[in-house]
């Protein structure tokens, strides 16, 4: 009875390490210092705000897991006429093991304000929840306090992906476009231990 208890906790250890191994492989390091992707120079004035709250602000719980997790509301400035997509990524460096993407998706139009509506509208990718589309901040109750990278690139062209699409293509394609602007909006967000 005794060998075959510690067999099955071998065997979880392992199980647990294959995971963990198999997790960086499928979803590798990305990004960590949370620069914007592209080494490419251009212009960072986009500037990106919300009537909800300020950069560098807490995100009201209604935009969390802790509330409706809707979308809130952006407005960018800055815009160049030039533009005919934006590439939009909302990423949290502060989660355990990696960068954590909570949206990544291409917005096949030129628009100064980011919505719901205009998300629906938008060629959604795969965030780290394997689901298409946004979810929103939901960090692990008692950590202290995660930062969201809410991140624009205003394109001179319009990016070919096909819903689905993962974080690596979606850096591989910003890379290899035409980017006018960027800029972006950093919000944060804690939860308390029930």
């Amino acid at each position: 009875m005794k060998n075959s208890k510690i067999a099955l906790i071998i065997i979880l250890a392992i199980l647990l390490i294959v995971l963990v191994i198999a997790g960086y492989k499928i979803k590798p390091q990305n990004n960590k210092d949370n620069n914007l992707i592209s080494n490419k120079p251009t212009q960072m004035n986009l500037v990106i705000t919300s009537p909800y709250f300020k950069d560098w602000e807490r995100i009201p719980p209604q935009f969390t897991c802790d509330g409706a997790d809707v979308f809130p509301d952006l407005a960018i400035k800055n815009l160049p006429a030039e533009t005919k997509a934006l590439a939009i990524s909302v990423e949290d460096p502060d989660a355990p093991f990696k960068t954590f993407i909570h949206l990544v998706s291409i917005i096949p139009f030129a628009t100064n304000q980011i919505t719901q509506q205009t998300l629906d509208q938008s060629i959604l990718g795969l965030n780290d929840f394997w689901t298409l589309g946004r979810r929103g901040p939901c960090p692990p109750p008692g950590d202290k306090p995660h930062r969201y990278f809410f991140k624009v690139w205003a394109l001179g062209n319009i990016p070919m992906l096909q819903s689905g699409f993962d974080y690596e293509q979606f850096v591989s394609t910003i890379n290899s476009s035409e980017i006018l602007n960027q800029g972006q909006l950093i919000w944060t967000y804690s939860r308390t231990n029930k």
